[in-house]
């Protein structure tokens, strides 16, 4: 990773792809359906941006832990190369970096947890009417 190509990708990166990148760094290891009730955009549109963000190497995916039945979930990470572009962005040094996320790792279950509770609780708003 390099500042210039950090620098590159913040230039290129959309509105909609960027609010998506700045959620996944704040709800790290949350599957796509958490981040669903916490944005405006479309279950469709919410999916491309991850994709997008996935193939320009800004964000990650790991397979998540069985689920019940059906698709496994995939858990999402920004990349070293994800932190870089959202410092550039808010133009901060990018002193903090989650690596790979192994620190994560040993609190996955609790993590998922909290996810499901936030999840939750966004869609009841919603419910509410506001």
């Amino acid at each position: 990773m390099s500042w210039r190509a950090a620098d590159g990708e913040a230039g290129l990166l959309g509105n909609v792809d960027a609010a998506v990148l700045a959620l996944v760094a704040r709800l790290p290891l949350a599957p796509i359906g958490v981040l669903q009730p916490l944005t405006p955009l479309s279950r469709a549109a919410l999916y491309a941006s991850v994709e997008r963000l996935v193939q320009r190497g800004l964000v990650m995916k790991s397979a998540a832990p069985p689920h019940g039945l059906g698709r496994r979930r995939h858990l999402l990470l920004p990349t070293n190369m994800g932190f870089a572009v959202l410092a550039l962005q808010q133009e901060l040094e990018s002193t903090r970096r989650w690596g790979n996320g192994k620190g994560l790792v040993a609190q996955l279950p609790t993590l998922l947890g909290l996810y499901k509770l936030l999840s939750a609780l966004a869609q009841a708003r919603q419910g509410r009417g506001n």
